[in-house]
Protein backbone atom coordinates (compact mmCIF):
# COMPACT_ATOMS: atom_id res chain seq x y z
CA UNK A 1 0.00 0.00 0.00
CA UNK A 2 2.87 2.69 0.85
CA UNK A 3 4.70 1.70 -2.37
CA UNK A 4 1.15 3.20 -4.13
CA UNK A 5 1.50 6.19 -2.32
CA UNK A 6 5.78 6.34 -3.24
CA UNK A 7 4.71 5.75 -6.85
CA UNK A 8 1.48 8.49 -6.78
CA UNK A 9 4.75 10.98 -4.69
CA UNK A 10 7.01 10.24 -7.92
CA UNK A 11 4.64 10.70 -10.74
CA UNK A 12 3.55 13.74 -9.02
CA UNK A 13 6.60 15.37 -8.63
CA UNK A 14 7.37 15.07 -11.83
CA UNK A 15 4.12 16.46 -13.53
CA UNK A 16 4.36 19.71 -11.23
CA UNK A 17 7.86 20.10 -12.50
CA UNK A 18 7.46 19.23 -16.27
CA UNK A 19 5.59 22.35 -16.87
CA UNK A 20 7.87 24.48 -15.24
CA UNK A 21 10.96 23.10 -17.16
CA UNK A 22 8.34 23.49 -20.38
CA UNK A 23 7.72 27.34 -19.94
CA UNK A 24 11.00 28.38 -18.41
CA UNK A 25 9.77 29.34 -15.06
CA UNK A 26 12.58 27.38 -13.27
CA UNK A 27 14.23 30.26 -11.70
CA UNK A 28 15.64 28.83 -8.36
CA UNK A 29 17.75 26.02 -7.54
CA UNK A 30 15.79 25.73 -4.54
CA UNK A 31 12.93 24.54 -5.88
CA UNK A 32 14.93 22.37 -8.73
CA UNK A 33 16.68 20.38 -6.03
CA UNK A 34 13.26 20.20 -3.80
CA UNK A 35 11.70 18.40 -6.72
CA UNK A 36 14.51 16.40 -7.35
CA UNK A 37 15.05 15.28 -3.36
CA UNK A 38 11.32 14.74 -3.33
CA UNK A 39 11.63 12.16 -6.17
CA UNK A 40 14.74 10.50 -5.50
CA UNK A 41 12.89 9.86 -2.14
CA UNK A 42 9.59 8.33 -3.54
CA UNK A 43 12.31 6.35 -5.84
CA UNK A 44 13.97 4.93 -2.81
CA UNK A 45 11.14 3.93 -1.32
CA UNK A 46 8.81 2.30 -4.29
CA UNK A 47 11.47 -0.47 -4.32
CA UNK A 48 12.09 -0.49 -0.19
CA UNK A 49 11.46 -3.44 1.44
CA UNK A 50 11.10 -2.71 4.92
CA UNK A 51 8.29 -1.48 6.58
CA UNK A 52 10.17 0.91 9.19
CA UNK A 53 12.27 2.75 6.52
CA UNK A 54 9.18 3.26 4.29
CA UNK A 55 7.99 4.89 7.23
CA UNK A 56 10.43 6.93 7.74
CA UNK A 57 10.52 8.13 4.12
CA UNK A 58 6.79 8.90 4.19
CA UNK A 59 7.38 11.05 7.25
CA UNK A 60 10.33 12.77 5.83
CA UNK A 61 8.29 13.87 2.63
CA UNK A 62 5.52 15.31 4.50
CA UNK A 63 7.62 17.09 7.22
CA UNK A 64 9.39 18.57 4.16
CA UNK A 65 6.71 19.67 2.28
CA UNK A 66 5.52 21.58 5.31
CA UNK A 67 8.57 23.20 6.43
CA UNK A 68 9.25 23.76 2.69
CA UNK A 69 6.05 26.03 2.54
CA UNK A 70 6.43 27.56 5.81
CA UNK A 71 9.83 28.80 5.33
CA UNK A 72 9.14 30.31 1.73
CA UNK A 73 5.98 32.14 3.62
CA UNK A 74 7.75 33.65 6.23
CA UNK A 75 11.08 34.84 3.87
CA UNK A 76 8.50 36.54 1.32
CA UNK A 77 7.48 38.81 4.63
CA UNK A 78 11.12 39.33 5.06
CA UNK A 79 12.18 39.49 1.40
CA UNK A 80 9.31 41.66 0.12
CA UNK A 81 11.10 44.76 1.30
CA UNK A 82 9.84 47.82 -0.58
CA UNK A 83 6.78 49.01 -0.39
CA UNK A 84 5.03 51.04 -3.55
CA UNK A 85 1.72 51.67 -4.27
CA UNK A 86 -0.28 49.02 -6.99
CA UNK A 87 -3.82 49.21 -8.39
CA UNK A 88 -5.83 45.93 -6.97
CA UNK A 89 -7.29 44.01 -10.05
CA UNK A 90 -9.12 41.14 -9.03
CA UNK A 91 -8.25 38.19 -6.60
CA UNK A 92 -8.01 34.52 -6.74
CA UNK A 93 -10.01 31.85 -4.61
CA UNK A 94 -8.55 28.91 -3.66
CA UNK A 95 -9.67 26.22 -1.40
CA UNK A 96 -7.32 24.89 1.61
CA UNK A 97 -7.14 21.96 3.42
CA UNK A 98 -10.04 22.52 5.81
CA UNK A 99 -12.33 23.81 3.43
CA UNK A 100 -12.59 27.17 3.74
CA UNK A 101 -11.52 29.90 0.14
CA UNK A 102 -8.54 31.72 0.60
CA UNK A 103 -8.19 34.56 -1.38
CA UNK A 104 -5.06 35.97 -3.48
CA UNK A 105 -5.12 39.59 -4.31
CA UNK A 106 -3.84 40.55 -7.48
CA UNK A 107 -2.17 43.55 -8.75
CA UNK A 108 -0.61 45.46 -11.25
CA UNK A 109 1.92 47.71 -10.11
CA UNK A 110 5.22 49.54 -11.83
CA UNK A 111 9.03 48.92 -11.02
CA UNK A 112 12.12 50.03 -12.33
CA UNK A 113 10.53 51.21 -15.70
CA UNK A 114 8.85 47.84 -15.50
CA UNK A 115 4.95 46.78 -15.14
CA UNK A 116 3.74 43.66 -13.29
CA UNK A 117 0.50 42.04 -12.78
CA UNK A 118 1.00 39.75 -10.32
CA UNK A 119 -1.09 37.77 -7.81
CA UNK A 120 0.08 38.00 -3.78
CA UNK A 121 2.16 35.44 -1.94
CA UNK A 122 -0.11 35.86 0.71
CA UNK A 123 -4.04 35.49 1.15
CA UNK A 124 -6.08 38.11 2.63
CA UNK A 125 -9.34 37.25 4.75
CA UNK A 126 -12.64 37.88 2.99
CA UNK A 127 -13.55 40.62 5.68
CA UNK A 128 -10.47 42.83 4.18
CA UNK A 129 -11.34 41.87 0.51
CA UNK A 130 -14.74 43.05 1.02
CA UNK A 131 -12.99 46.43 1.71
CA UNK A 132 -10.90 46.46 -1.54
CA UNK A 133 -12.65 48.49 -4.77
CA UNK A 134 -10.99 47.30 -8.43
CA UNK A 135 -9.17 50.15 -9.59
CA UNK A 136 -8.02 51.78 -6.65
CA UNK A 137 -4.37 51.41 -5.35
CA UNK A 138 -3.28 50.06 -2.32
CA UNK A 139 0.04 49.75 -0.49
CA UNK A 140 2.03 46.71 -0.97
CA UNK A 141 5.26 45.37 -0.35
CA UNK A 142 7.68 43.68 -2.91
CA UNK A 143 10.74 42.04 -3.66
CA UNK A 144 12.76 44.60 -4.88
CA UNK A 145 15.29 41.99 -6.27
CA UNK A 146 12.69 39.90 -7.67
CA UNK A 147 10.06 42.00 -8.28
CA UNK A 148 7.00 39.99 -9.11
CA UNK A 149 6.97 38.87 -5.71
CA UNK A 150 4.74 40.94 -3.73
CA UNK A 151 2.64 40.67 -0.18
CA UNK A 152 -0.58 42.57 0.72
CA UNK A 153 1.13 42.99 4.18
CA UNK A 154 4.02 41.80 6.18
CA UNK A 155 2.63 40.25 8.78
CA UNK A 156 3.17 36.60 9.45
CA UNK A 157 0.63 33.99 10.17
CA UNK A 158 0.52 32.03 13.27
CA UNK A 159 -0.44 28.92 10.65
CA UNK A 160 2.98 29.28 9.48
CA UNK A 161 5.16 29.34 12.89
CA UNK A 162 2.67 26.28 13.41
CA UNK A 163 3.22 24.49 10.12
CA UNK A 164 7.21 25.43 10.68
CA UNK A 165 7.33 23.13 13.62
CA UNK A 166 4.58 20.60 12.58
CA UNK A 167 7.18 20.20 9.54
CA UNK A 168 10.58 20.45 12.17
CA UNK A 169 9.04 17.53 14.42
CA UNK A 170 8.48 15.35 11.27
CA UNK A 171 11.63 15.54 10.12
CA UNK A 172 13.12 14.81 13.37
CA UNK A 173 11.00 11.96 14.20
CA UNK A 174 12.00 9.98 10.51
CA UNK A 175 15.47 10.55 11.09
CA UNK A 176 15.07 9.60 14.42
CA UNK A 177 13.50 6.42 12.83
CA UNK A 178 16.55 6.32 10.33
CA UNK A 179 19.01 5.71 12.99
CA UNK A 180 17.10 2.91 15.01
CA UNK A 181 16.66 1.46 11.49
CA UNK A 182 20.45 1.45 10.85
CA UNK A 183 21.79 0.43 14.30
Amino acid sequence: MINVVFILMAISTLLLFIPFVKDNKVESKTLFTSVCLLFIISIIGIFCRDENLELALLIFIIGYIFLSISIYIIYSCFSCNKKIKAIFIGFNKYPSVTGKLLNFPIYKYDFSNVSYETQSLQDIKTKVLNTYKIGEEYEIYINSKNPKLCIASKKIHIIDFFMFIFGFTLILLSIILLIDYLF
